[in-house]
C-alpha cells in the first residue's frame, strides 16, 4: 500500500482536536453539545500516529475512500473505506491512520464521562466499567442514521433544536454502550409510559417554556427520571416524542397569535421559541401544510 510520503507523527495524550489540525480540513460544520462534539468534515491525506486521545472516536464515511490504513490497538484494517463505513476509536487507545484522498466523513468526539452518565442514568450495572471495543471498520444502519441526523442538523442551521440534538446525543450513547462496550448493558424494560401525573408535569413544564431553549434533561427533572427513561416513557404515553410536542405545541401557539393578527411573523416565531422566521416557516408547513402567511389570509 502506498501511504502518504509525510512521516508519521507521534503525540502524547491529547485532545482529538490538538491532533486533526484545521489546515487538513477543506470543509468544517459541527454541533457542540455537553461532553460531545459532531464534526462534518472533508479532511484532507494525512498520515498519522499517536498513542492516544482523552475522547472516544468515532469516524463515519461520507464518500468512497482510496488506500485507507487504521490501526487501532491490535486490530488493522488496509483497503477502501465506503459509504457507511466507519471506526470507533476508543479513547485512550493507540492508533494509526492513513488515507490517500480527501475523505468527506462525520466525526463524533466524545467525553468518557458522558458515557459514564448514560450508563449511571439507566441503572447499568458496573457503569465505571465502560469500556469501548475497537473497531477499524465496519458498518452499522443505525449509526448511520444517527450521523446522518446530526448532518441535517448542521445542513439546516439546527432547525431540530436543543431537544432533539440531545436526544440524538443519547440515542448514539444508548447504541454504543450496547453494541460497543467491552460490557454491554442491559436495560430496564417498561411498558406503562408515564403515569398521568408525571406526565401532566412535564406537559406543563413544556407548554410553560415553548419561547426558551428547552432542555431534554430539564423536562426529564421534573419527573424524576433520567432522560433516556423519559423519553421511551413519554412516547409510549404520547405516541410521539417530547421534541415532537414541543414543536407541535408550538405551532399551535403560533397559530392563535396569527389569528389574532397583532404581532409580525417574525415577532411570533420568536414568541413560540424558534430562532428565526425561515425555522418556524419550515416547522408550520410541515405540520400545517401551508406556510404561515397564507395561513392567516385564509
Amino acid at each position: 500500500m502506498n501511504l502518504p510520503t509525510n512521516e508519521p507523527q507521534t503525540l502524547d495524550l491529547v485532545h482529538p482536536f490538538n491532533i486533526l489540525k484545521p489546515e487538513w480540513e477543506v470543509l468544517r460544520e459541527s454541533v457542540h453539545l455537553d461532553s460531545l462534539i459532531v464534526k462534518y468534515e472533508v479532511q484532507l491525506p494525512y498520515n498519522l500516529k499517536f498513542p492516544s486521545t482523552t475522547h472516544h472516536m468515532i469516524v463515519l464515511q461520507l464518500g468512497h475512500g482510496e488506500q485507507q490504513y487504521t490501526h487501532i490497538g491490535d486490530r488493522k484494517y488496509s483497503g477502501t473505506f465506503t459509504t457507511g463505513d466507519f471506526f470507533l476509536h476508543p479513547a485512550g487507545c493507540e492508533a494509526h491512520y492513513s488515507w490517500t484522498t480527501a475523505d468527506e466523513i462525520v466525526g463524533f468526539y466524545i467525553e468518557p464521562n458522558f458515557l459514564f452518565r448514560i450508563a449511571r442514568d439507566t441503572e447499568c450495572l458496573n457503569p465505571e466499567r465502560i469500556e469501548l471495543t475497537p473497531i477499524v471498520c465496519d458498518r452499522n444502519s443505525n449509526l448511520e442514521y444517527i450521523a446522518r441526523s446530526f448532518l441535517n442538523e448542521m445542513r439546516t442551521e439546527g432547525l431540530g433544536g436543543r431537544l432533539y440534538r440531545e436526544a440524538l446525543a443519547i440515542q448514539l450513547a444508548i447504541h454504543l454502550l450496547r453494541n460497543y462496550g467491552t460490557f454491554p448493558i442491559k436495560l430496564k424494560q417498561y411498558s406503562s409510559g408515564l403515569s398521568r401525573q408525571k406526565l401532566q408535569t412535564a406537559i406543563d413544564y413544556i407548554q410553560a417554556n415553548l419561547e426558551e431553549k428547552v432542555s431534554l434533561e430539564d423536562v426529564a427533572k421534573t419527573t424524576n427520571i433520567s432522560p433516556y427513561y423519559f423519553c421511551r416513557l413519554f412516547k409510549q404515553s404520547t405516541g410521539i416524542t417530547p421534541y415532537q410536542y414541543l414543536i407541535k405545541c408550538r405551532i399551535e401557539k403560533a397559530k392563535v397569535l396569527l389569528r389574532q393578527e397583532k404581532l409580525s411573523i417574525t415577532d411570533i416565531a420568536l414568541e413560540v421559541g424558534f430562532s428565526n422566521q425561515s425555522h418556524f416557516t419550515k416547522h408550520f408547513k410541515r405540520i400545517v401544510g401551508t406556510t404561515p402567511k397564507k395561513f392567516i389570509d385564509y
